[in-house]
């Protein structure tokens, strides 16, 4: 029998007082803690990890074979390992992506065997909890990117890897910097107390970890990537069934599969071309073809946000002020600095030639003042030269060589079923106004896009709109929705008999698409036919579908069509009553009876009236 020895009244570190319990997981509980001091509060994490956590880990470590009389020293060695590992958190502490940890305690059990790992740390939100409530935008997702990036450079300069990157180990502070936790502790426990078994979620395990090879840092980037992927791509992993799809039971499974087994990703839904790029490089299957460090995964995020930093203040600034200046004022200060050096040059020659001029030897000296003018020129003109050439290369490198920016267009996009949208666009800087655009849709089901930007809508869902200029790309997402959000006044199921009709009479919400058209389709019309305008036509005996469509949405009603029941009468005079027979009773061999006292039968559809001596009146 295990009896823990923690008790959660009591203070935790002389002066500490547990609050709350704010999360629990497969290997321990984690709660709010503060402490009170001359009025001010402090607040922290505390984590708390039994060894064994119960009675069914033991039995667990019994059937993976240790024998009883070996268990104390089994996890006494685990404790080791703990402590071993508490070690780091030490070493780890103080960098400004990294969980701080704070203080450890380990009390052992009065009875039994096993400890209580108690560890302090900085109180911080989880980037799970975050993220229900605020949506995580590209940039966000780049800076969640670089911030992990550096916690795992520092973790590698302390030849440390992580193995365990998830977003329950994610981590936002006060001031909005991204920070990993739960180091090692967790993992050590996890695979000693749970015998040679793996234990808990694979979803962002490397396919290297999964397999029980060797690994190194790329396992953790890559387990970073995933992540990226997942707050890109409407909260799915690669190889989920793409939004808005239903998720069903096994779909995690079999992704699961999809990507251990080194099939290709497709790019998320969402994030720039680029952001895109940098995820897939990330996750990819190869190791080889990942990052190799965090530091160049770093760079490429960094890069990235820069870009999207100067974008940004572009556009800004542009609201505020219509066009630079700057730029027209720098090549007219240059171009003043042309004149101005020009006068200047012809000045000096000028002042040299008059002192040097004598009137006592103006014959003598003709020849060689014709010679030094000519020389003069030359270095005028030489001069000149070099300073337009120093200005049209001055000029020249103010030139734009790239497009910077595709503007104008909402990065975000929606689309009614059916409709289309026109891009109004304008290729940046100025100077590439000009440059032709290539369009192109990431999936023709959801959307197509002509070469001059109109975009129409085929189908429901999301795509990206990529947007390519002189090697610039711009990307915007796509969504389509339905107009129509509820076809009402329908049955589920209508039983019908052959030659019968029923009229459909659906009726459309919202009330602004409640005229959009409707269309019919039966599965089966030689059981069941629908008109243009909603008739149902019985034709034969069985089952068929009916769906109706309109405005971005379907649903389906099941008609039921069955032979009408044709009932017979035989009317035997000797005993005054009816044998009635019915067409689906006959074809069994069934018989089923009725009387009316001296009466008279109706003729039913199909039947007819017969005595007992076979005569017919």
């Amino acid at each position: 029998m295990i009896t823990g020895s923690f008790d959660e009244t009591a203070p935790i570190f002389d002066s500490w007082h547990i609050t709350r319990q704010i999360g629990r997981g497969a290997l321990g509980r984690v709660y709010e803690i503060e402490r009170v001091e001359f009025g001010t509060t402090y607040k922290a994490a505390l984590k708390v990890i039994s060894i064994p956590e119960s009675e069914e880990d033991i039995k667990h470590v019994l059937f993976n074979g240790v024998a009883k009389e070996d268990l104390r020293s089994y996890y006494s060695n685990l404790m080791k390992n703990v402590v071993s590992e508490l070690q780091y958190l030490g070493r780890l502490k103080g960098h400004s992506n990294i969980m701080s940890y704070e203080d450890h305690e380990i009390i052992e059990r009065e009875e039994g065997i096993g400890w209580d790992v108690l560890i302090k740390t900085e109180l911080l939100q989880p980037l799970v909890e975050y993220s229900i409530d605020n949506r995580l935008d590209e940039t966000a997702i780049v800076r969640l990117g670089i911030d992990i990036c550096k916690a795992l450079e520092f973790c590698g300069s302390m030849g440390i890897v992580h193995r365990d990157i998830k977003p329950e180990n994610i981590f936002i502070s006060p001031g909005g910097d991204y920070k990993l936790g739960d180091f090692g502790i967790a993992r050590i426990v996890e695979e000693t107390q749970s015998g040679l078994s793996r234990k808990g979620t694979y979803t962002y395990m490397a396919p290297e970890v999964f397999r029980g090879e060797a690994y190194g840092a790329s396992a953790d980037i890559y387990s970073l990537g995933l992540i990226m992927y997942q707050y890109l791509n409407h909260g799915r992993i690669p190889f989920m069934p793409p939004y808005p799809r239903k998720i069903l039971y096994d779909d995690v499974e079999k992704a699961m599969a999809m990507r251990v087994s080194g099939k290709n990703m497709v790019p998320p839904a969402q994030g720039s071309g680029r952001l895109r790029n940098i995820v897939l490089k990330a996750c990819t299957y190869e190791r080889s073809s990942r990052y190799l460090t965090a530091t160049e995964m770093r760079e490429d995020l960094e890069e990235l946000y820069l870009k999207q930093y100067i974008k940004k203040n572009r556009k800004n600034k542009k609201a505020k002020k219509g066009k630079n200046p700057g730029r027209g004022y720098a090549l007219q200060t240059t171009v003043h600095g042309i004149d101005d050096t020009v006068s200047q040059v012809v000045a000096k020659e000028n002042v040299q030639k008059s002192e040097q001029r004598s009137d006592t030897d103006k014959t003598s000296e003709s020849s060689k003042t014709e010679t030094r003018r000519g020389s003069r020129k030359a270095i005028i003109a030489a001069s000149v030269i070099a300073v337009i050439a120093a200005t049209a290369a001055a000029v020249y490198a103010m030139i734009p060589k790239e497009v910077e920016d595709i503007s104008g267009v909402n990065n975000h996009i929606k689309l009614y079923y059916d409709g289309s949208k026109q891009l109004e666009y304008q290729v940046e800087p100025d100077w590439f106004k000009d440059e032709p655009v290539i369009f192109e849709s990431s999936d023709k089901k959801v959307f197509t896009v002509s070469d001059e930007g109109l975009i129409t809508a085929t189908g429901q869902g999301e795509a990206t709109l990529q947007m390519h200029a002189r090697g610039y790309t711009e990307d915007a997402s796509v969504a389509v929705v339905p107009k129509v959000t509820e076809i009402g006044n329908i049955d589920k199921a209508y039983e019908l008999e052959t030659g019968d009709t029923k009229q459909l009479k659906p009726s459309l919400k919202p009330e602004k698409f409640s005229s959009e058209p409707l269309t019919y389709k039966s599965s089966d019309k030689s059981v069941a036919k629908i008109s243009k305008k909603g008739k149902i036509t019985a034709v034969s005996e069985g089952s068929a579908t009916i769906r109706i469509s309109a405005g971005g949405t379907s649903i389906r009603t099941k008609i039921t069509v069955k032979e009408p029941v044709v009932e017979t009468y035989t009317y035997t005079p000797t005993v005054n009553t009816y044998r009635t027979y019915s067409n689906s009773s006959r074809s069994s061999g069934k018989s089923s009876r009725s009387g009316s006292s001296g009466g008279s039968g109706k003729k039913k559809s199909g039947g007819y009236f017969k005595s007992s001596d076979d005569q017919y009146f």
